[in-house]
């Protein structure tokens, strides 16, 4: 009896118990995060074929390092720009808009705030690319055929419109 309670004062004394209390956090994050990111990093050195590996250096890098890799990364920095403009400052003022006292049919209006969210981005992706997809049967093609408009090399439009659609759906979320 007298070695659980010393067992129990040890763990429940101010020096310990903090530890013990973060303790979960510290094992889940070294399992499940830095040791992941700590073997990404050493396998972004090597050469993996199957169960053979090999030290190349930098070479993997100097192969990442072309035109399609900056335009991705282009693409994602001017997402993640327009994103964070939009997705801050919108959502704040409709809060606001809507957490005020003389606003009518504010249930109305919350719920319309956030079905976009509930909208799948896979489902919004198919039927963008339905819409504006580069065959001639897609919607804005057969729409832009009647004025002999080609729909291909618009694709900086295209993708400003999907930036939208991305931050209508996330203003729901950021009413909440």
């Amino acid at each position: 009896m007298e070695k659980k309670s010393v067992f129990k004062r040890f763990l429940y004394s101010q020096k310990v118990a903090p530890y013990v209390f973060v303790l979960p956090f510290i094992l889940t994050f070294l399992i499940f995060f830095a040791y992941p990111v700590g073997s990404t990093f050493v396998m972004s050195f090597q050469k993996l074929a199957a169960e053979n590996t090999a030290f190349v250096g930098l070479k993997n890098y100097k192969t990442l390092m072309n035109p399609i890799f900056y335009k991705a990364l282009k693409n994602s920095a001017l997402y993640m720009v327009l994103s964070c403009a939009i997705m801050i400052p919108i959502p704040m003022v409709l809060a606001a808009m809507l957490n005020n006292k003389n606003m009518v049919c504010k249930g109305f209006f919350r719920s319309a705030m956030f079905v976009p969210a509930l909208t799948s981005v896979v489902v919004a992706g198919v039927v963008f690319r339905m819409m504006f997809g580069e065959l001639e049967g897609s919607f804005a093609n057969q729409v832009l055929s009647l004025e002999k408009i080609r729909l291909s090399g618009c694709v900086s439009r295209l993708q400003y419109g999907l930036y939208s659609y991305c931050c209508v759906c996330g203003d729901g979320r950021g009413l909440i």
